[in-house]
């Protein structure tokens, strides 16, 4: 496709997400931004369990939902990626897709 600039995400290089979908990701983070920075420390912090039905824009391929402190893009018919933004910017943050029961669960904190 022509004019669309596609990057490799950070925790699968063999997925890729269009520079228009992480704007967008980074539109959604900061338009009503969190008081507090997210957690970058090591410290651990509960993953988000998000149902894919509860946001019907995560239907179709490029949608993107906040979903608290996360927001979450749709980049193929079973790919997703999720996104946490703190003082730094923002980080892509692992996420495991279970189809069969609709659910993501993305894991948040400092990855090692």
């Amino acid at each position: 496709m022509a004019g669309i600039r596609w990057i490799p995400t950070a925790h699968d290089p063999h997925k890729m997400i269009a520079e228009a979908t992480l704007q967008a990701l980074r539109a959604v983070l900061t338009a009503t931004r969190p008081s507090l920075p997210g957690v970058r420390d090591g410290t651990a912090v509960e993953p988000v369990t998000i149902r894919v039905e509860d946001h019907p824009i995560l239907s179709e391929v490029g949608g993107v939902a906040r979903v608290g402190r996360v927001a979450v893009a749709r980049i193929s018919r079973a790919s997703f990626v999720a996104y946490e933004m703190d003082l730094a910017g923002l980080h892509e943050l692992p996420v495991e897709n279970d189809p069969a029961a609709g659910l993501l669960r993305v894991r948040r904190g400092r990855q090692v």
